[in-house]
């Protein structure tokens, strides 16, 4: 799907790993903005327009790190788009598993269009279990077959196995994750509305983090490198983006035992407000 030097265009912010991927293999990155309801269609249209991308980087169930999904309308425009412009879109699927509100929207790929969908055993079951799925034409499922062979000469038959045996609680699994990220995000709400509410975070559908908008002028850098000395494992908003923006925006994780992430919560907190009266003067 992709050559050294060719475009591809993704949602701004995007995972962090494939990021890395994509800058590994040599691609130039082109960034399209992704709001509350997942990327801005008609942003991604002059996008594809303007630089002809080699294909399209989606996540349309559960953005990591904002949480947002797609429109059904959304994922119609975006389906025809790329019939019509001739592109290519991978929808990164691995994050629908923990999909929190509402039920499981239509994929992408039954919209029609020019789709690639890759999903994984990992968020649903458990983060070791490193199995992933591919769903394309046939012809491209038969190209990345043997791309893949000769990268890891074949996933592992234990996992492959456990995998198989989990499908068939695939559903259980996917409501005992539902309830505990659940109740994890009502708790980081509630904690940034009682004790820090100028933050300004967005709601996620799912998913295992908060992305939240710090008060005007401040950096999510300085102050992720801050929390990090005090113990606290968050990640600025430039970690998410293919051109180092972002910066006012903070990715908080909550996929942790509840004694973790109420001791991270206390961190957090006190963290901020000692640097926020350092620079007031309080």
């Amino acid at each position: 799907l992709l050559r050294p030097g060719d475009t591809v265009v993704i949602e701004e912010p995007s995972f962090r790993g494939a990021i890395e991927i994509l800058r590994t293999a040599g691609a130039q990155l082109v960034g399209v903005p992704s709001g509350d309801h997942g990327v801005a269609v008609d942003a991604l249209e002059v996008a594809v327009r303007r630089h002809r991308p080699a294909f399209v980087l989606l996540q349309s169930t559960v953005n990591n790190p904002t949480g947002a999904v797609l429109p059904n309308q959304a994922r119609t425009a975006v389906a025809r788009m790329s019939t019509d412009l001739g592109f290519t879109v991978v929808d990164d699927a691995a994050t629908a598993d923990v999909l929190v509100d509402g039920p499981m929207p239509r994929p992408l790929a039954a919209h029609g269009g020019r789709i690639v969908t890759i999903g994984s055993a990992s968020k649903g079951f458990w983060g070791g279990l490193r199995v992933g799925w591919l769903r394309a034409d046939r012809s491209t499922v038969d190209r990345l077959t043997v791309v893949k062979g000769a990268e890891d000469l074949g996933t592992s038959i234990p996992a492959q196995l456990v995998t198989a045996r989990l499908l068939g609680r695939a559903d259980e699994a996917r409501a005992a994750r539902r309830a505990a990220l659940g109740a994890a995000r009502a708790t980081v709400l509630d904690t940034l509305a009682a004790e820090l509410p100028d933050w300004r975070p967005r709601v996620p559908a799912g998913g295992g983090s908060m992305w939240v908008e710090l008060p005007e002028g401040w950096s999510a850098t300085a102050f992720a490198e801050r929390a990090g000395r005090a113990g606290v494992d968050v990640l600025a908003g430039p970690t998410f983006s293919c051109h180092d923006a972002l910066d006012e925006w903070l990715r908080i994780g909550y996929a942790v035992p509840f004694e973790v992430l109420h001791a991270g919560l206390v961190r957090l907190v006190s963290c901020w407000n000692a640097l926020s009266g350092q620079a007031t003067g309080a």
